[in-house]
């Protein structure tokens, strides 16, 4: 329910007689998001979903429905169900934080299903609601997702029709894998964002995973959902 429907009481209360149902009050509806959110922080992700399944999605506002859909996704991707995920996340028509945020989401999850260079578009996308301050944040992100999703040289054959930032970092983390010609790679995309890694690559800082592989076992690392997801969603 909007705040312009409860102005307009009398229309309000043709429109709840002609489809023969009540409308919950709009701080009730938040009052059970924010429940669902804490529910959701808390690992409770059955209680999450119950209370979600309570709200009448139809009665929010356009920024709460966002809210929605983002909770919906973020219980899924904690679920290890990426591909369900997306499909709550559509970035059109959504703007500040909140696309910020759907594309965090959206490109975790398409890592999540195996697609680094969808993932890295969409965190590539992602820049342009966030400060220049928030960017090395989320390079990191890219970077790291590239090197945590399988990927060889074949890849590179699919990135026609990807923007030349996006293309980039994709190519980039191929040939650090395959010990590729990074000099040419630099020559290839000046200026790109992703140049400051060839050397922390060269002084061994970030290796390639078959390298990483050879060393000797480490203590178990948290999960790529673990490190990136800590402490980001608030309704």
């Amino acid at each position: 329910m909007t705040f312009k429907h409860r102005m307009i009481p009398l229309a309000l209360a043709a429109a709840m007689l002609c489809a023969g149902a009540s409308a919950e009050p709009p701080p009730a509806q938040q009052a059970t998001l924010t429940a669902a959110q804490q529910a959701a922080d808390a690992g409770d992700y059955r209680r999450a979903d119950d209370l979600l399944d309570d709200i009448k999605v139809s009665g929010l506002d356009a920024t709460r429905q966002n809210q929605f859909n983002i909770l919906r996704a973020q219980i899924l991707l904690a679920r290890d169900e990426p591909e369900e995920a997306l499909k709550w996340l559509r970035p059109s028509g959504v703007a500040g934080a909140q696309a910020a945020q759907i594309y965090w989401l959206r490109g975790q999850a398409l890592f999540g299903s195996g697609n680094a260079p969808g993932a890295t578009y969409e965190l590539v996308q992602r820049e342009k609601y966030l400060s220049p301050t928030q960017f090395s944040e989320n390079r990191d992100a890219i970077w790291t997702g590239l090197f945590e999703t399988p990927m060889d040289m074949s890849v590179l054959a699919n990135l026609k029709n990807l923007d030349t930032t996006t293309r980039g970092w994709v190519e980039l983390a191929v040939l650090v894998r395959e010990h590729g010609d990074l000099n040419g790679w630099r020559a290839s995309y000046p200026g790109h964002p992703a140049a400051s890694r060839i050397d922390s690559v060269r002084a061994g800082v970030s290796q390639p995973l078959a390298a990483q592989s050879q060393q000797a076992p480490q203590p178990a690392a948290p999960t790529l959902w673990q490190r990136l997801f800590g402490g980001l969603f608030c309704v």
